[in-house]
């Protein structure tokens, strides 16, 4: 007997990327002066290429995830417990956003002054499909924002970071017992079943 345990929506792909002129993505402020103690906003612009989206049929919006500096401090109700993160779709406000149109705002306070190399990273992750709905591709693009003044948003390396890089493990690794969250908030002990039954962790992401 297996063992199945869903910890978050699956979408079949036939590609791992699309071409990279089909999503094009901005980052801006609304004050191009930030002082310490005014709540601002960071606005996020992603574009899709004619006849491209990022929401048709049974494919998901996008999702913003925000890297915030240590000067800042993210503005918006936070989630408290597993039961009240799944109602809002696994999401985790205030960093994290699922996009609803072509902008999308994150509110902050600056609470003090910038170091120079002090920048908000935005992480773009979703799926986009063409006019056929015939291909879906996987998204995911990262850029960086200065909080410099007269600063401009630039793509990053999108290798590292903090989002699930660095703690894969590899083929022959030993994992560490450790515990799931079931879709009902209930906690799954994996080492309760080692050797005893074969274990299929299946990921999926609430979007319903």
């Amino acid at each position: 007997m297996n063992l199945v345990i869903p910890i978050a929506i699956g979408v079949a792909l036939t590609g791992t990327a699309p071409p990279e002129d089909v999503v094009k993505m901005d980052m801006r402020f609304d004050s191009t002066d930030c002082k310490v103690g005014e709540t601002m906003r960071l606005f996020v612009t992603v574009d899709l290429k004619e006849g491209w989206t990022g929401s048709a049929g049974k494919v998901p919006n996008f999702i913003l995830q925000v890297d915030a500096p240590a000067c800042v401090e993210m503005q918006g109700p936070r989630v408290k417990g597993v039961r009240s993160l799944s109602r809002i779709g696994f999401l985790r406000p205030p960093e994290e956003k699922m996009m609803e149109g072509r902008e999308t705002s994150f509110e902050f306070k600056l609470t003090k002054s910038p170091g120079a190399d002090e920048r908000f990273a935005v992480n773009l992750i979703g799926y986009a499909t063409d006019a056929e709905q015939t291909d879906v591709w996987y998204v995911r693009r990262r850029m960086a924002l200065p909080l410099a003044k007269g600063a401009k948003a630039a793509r990053i390396d999108e290798s590292p970071s903090k989002w699930g890089i660095g703690n894969e493990l590899e083929l022959g690794d030993k994992a560490v017992p450790f515990k799931l969250p079931q879709a009902d908030g209930t906690n799954v002990d994996l080492s309760q079943y080692l050797g005893k039954k074969n274990i299929i962790v299946s990921t999926y992401r609430a979007f319903w």
